[in-house]
């Protein structure tokens, strides 16, 4: 990924100046169980983290992204619309996450990444039945920030979280030092 963001190719992409263009971002069926995809069903639609979804996704529904906030979790047994989290993709073993705005900033790129990681790592385990909401995911998310740093400092600079300081281990390789004898 460091390639790609400091390659020259990157100034000639326009993804983040089309309002039609979005970043998709694929998660395995298997990883994933009915009830935790009901629960992220439920979440992306919710009128509650509308606010939060339009800020952390960086853009409104539209026809491509658009939510229903009529969902809830038992709908995931018959929902098969293309909205903001798509669950079923034709032949596909994948459920797809499309309310993202297309962006080529590396920080914007990995917190989309980190973003579907820890709603689904939220979804399987820490999320309520009840109401499952974003103030309960931002609690999920400082308690677990280490594993994700570009979604923690995002979340302090958007004032979401407060007394924690910006994450500043990332995702490098670790240089090996070869010992010459």
């Amino acid at each position: 990924w460091e390639k790609f963001f400091v390659s020259d190719e990157i100034k000639n992409l326009r993804s983040f100046k089309d309002q039609t263009t979005g970043l998709h971002i694929h998660i395995n069926q298997s990883y994933l169980s009915k009830l935790a995809v009901g629960k992220i069903l439920y979440f992306i639609n919710s009128e509650q983290n509308s606010n939060f979804l339009d800020k952390v996704s960086g853009r409104k529904p539209t026809t491509y992204c658009y939510r229903d906030k009529n969902l809830k979790i038992k709908n995931v047994s018959n929902y098969r619309d293309r909205g903001a989290f798509n669950i079923y993709v034709d032949h596909s073993p994948t459920h797809e996450f499309r309310l993202f705005n297309g962006n080529i900033k590396k920080e914007s790129f990995f917190r989309c990444l980190e973003f579907v990681v820890s709603l689904t790592n939220f979804a399987k385990n820490n999320c309520s039945l009840i109401n499952p909401n974003y103030l309960d995911f931002i609690r999920y998310v400082r308690v677990n920030n280490y594993h994700y740093p570009y979604l923690t400092n995002w979340l302090i600079d958007k004032k979401y979280i407060e007394n924690l300081k910006h994450k500043t281990k990332f995702y490098e390789k670790k240089k090996v030092r070869k010992i010459c004898a």
